[in-house]
């Protein structure tokens, strides 16, 4: 046990297990911004000229046609995250002790992440609406998942953690090179996909629009203190 009272055995998973969170969301977002050009028809707003708001999101779940009720979440800039929470339209999840662990847009959970697109010159962002099954996911098995090297000479123990995993969009097809795992800069290239299914059994939705307005300051702000 730690001098704080911290399981040190237990912390350590903690923090393996918030690394892989957060691979699994760029990983996500990369996917993405990649199938972003197969996503036309799915497609609402027309830019910075189309600030988001109620109506835009309604109209983002209704792009799935009969399927809008499985919108189950979104994918948002911090930047817009704070422009739909001064509208009223976004709600903090809190714990009882009041701090803030997320927020939920028309009662779905938001996923805040700023290398979601953001076009500086004409100040436009891309935001995305997911519905169930939108992504499918299964682990496979992989040979020393978890591995300790000791470099005695430093005094360091390190941990490699590894895993073998599919994380891809429903309806969209692979088309880059299948011999090796991809990048997540592969992952973001367009032509290495191609949408295959309907469009509403895509299940996501691609929202291009900009805000109220924008800061350019506080954005940089915003973005220096996630480094």
């Amino acid at each position: 046990t730690t001098a704080t009272g911290t399981d040190p055995i237990n912390a350590l998973a903690d923090r393996v297990a918030d690394y892989w969170a957060r691979e699994y969301q760029r990983i996500a977002i990369a996917t993405l911004n990649g199938i972003a050009g197969e996503l036309t028809a799915n497609t609402v707003g027309k830019g910075a000229s189309t600030s988001i708001n109620s109506s835009m999101v309604v109209d983002a779940g209704f792009a799935l046609g009969d399927n809008s009720d499985k919108i189950s979440g979104y994918a948002m800039h911090s930047m817009v995250v704070a422009n739909l929470l001064k509208q009223g339209l976004i709600q903090p999840l809190q714990l009882p002790t009041g701090a803030v662990v997320g927020y939920s847009l028309l009662g779905k959970r938001v996923i805040t992440d700023d290398s979601l697109p953001y076009n500086s010159v004409d100040k436009s962002f891309v935001s995305f609406a997911f519905g169930d099954g939108a992504f499918g996911y299964k682990e496979l098995p992989v040979a020393y998942a978890a591995e300790i090297e000791r470099n005695s000479s430093k005094s360091e123990t390190l941990l490699h953690s590894r895993r073998r995993f599919i994380l891809h969009p429903r309806g969209v097809k692979w088309i880059g090179d299948a011999s090796t795992a991809p990048s997540n800069i592969n992952l973001a290239t367009s032509s290495n996909w191609k949408r295959v299914y309907d469009n509403k059994e895509v299940r996501i939705v691609r929202i291009h629009h900009g805000i109220e307005s924008v800061d350019d300051a506080l954005l940089k702000l915003v973005k220096a203190l996630q480094k």
